[in-house]
């Protein structure tokens, strides 16, 4: 059965987008040579993508996880080993594929989901990099975010459950910041009004 244009096409396409937070233009015109199973990372070249202000997106290397290696696998297997485009036009296997909205349409219908976009793939994946406790900044250069996790936090920041109580724990144990012993009340009043080195 030939894979380009199919079902398992599209599904194999937007599973790729929620595991690797890729745009819709970037993730489609995929190639497996981008896929590097040595270094266990998915890179982006970046120029396929849009991002702030409309300039291309930063390439980028999305590391593997067990999830995003298992789809990679999975895909491989059912792929054409001759061709390097992840997701092949139907039409002429030298050239990717471009679009899936049609079939986006098409369930769209069926599941009367209306409000529901390749976009939301990366929402996805932001959220679960938040909800996992990945640092901000890393997220920030997953998703190709030139703000340096700005965004992430203040949109998804709040997606981070014990965030809070677990940077308070950092502070257990380790050397006080506070002396240890109490100073007089003398003591204090003065060294607070005394100048460095006075």
């Amino acid at each position: 059965m030939q894979y380009a244009g199919t079902a398992q096409a599209f599904s194999d396409y937007l599973r790729l987008i929620f595991l690797t937070g890729g745009r819709e233009a970037e993730t489609i015109a995929q190639q497996w040579p981008n896929v590097d199973w040595e270094r266990k990372v998915v890179h982006f070249p970046g120029q396929t993508a849009k991002a702030g202000g409309g300039e291309p997106a930063d390439p980028r290397d999305i590391p593997f996880y067990d999830k995003l290696e298992a789809h990679l696998k999975a895909m491989w297997k059912r792929c054409d080993p001759s061709n390097d485009w992840i997701f092949p036009s139907i039409r002429n296997p030298k050239k990717h594929t471009n679009s899936f909205r049609k079939q986006l349409t098409h369930a769209k219908k069926l599941t009367k989901i209306r409000d529901v976009g390749f976009h939301h793939g990366k929402h996805f994946f932001i959220s679960g990099c938040v909800m996992r406790g990945v640092d901000f900044k890393t997220i920030a250069l997953w998703a190709s975010h030139r703000d340096g996790g700005m965004l992430v936090a203040t949109k998804y920041g709040h997606l981070a459950p014990g965030h809070s109580e677990s940077q308070a724990a950092k502070l257990n144990g380790g050397a006080s910041l506070l002396p240890t012993q109490p100073l007089s009340r003398s003591r204090s009043l003065r060294s607070a009004h005394t100048p460095p080195g006075s």
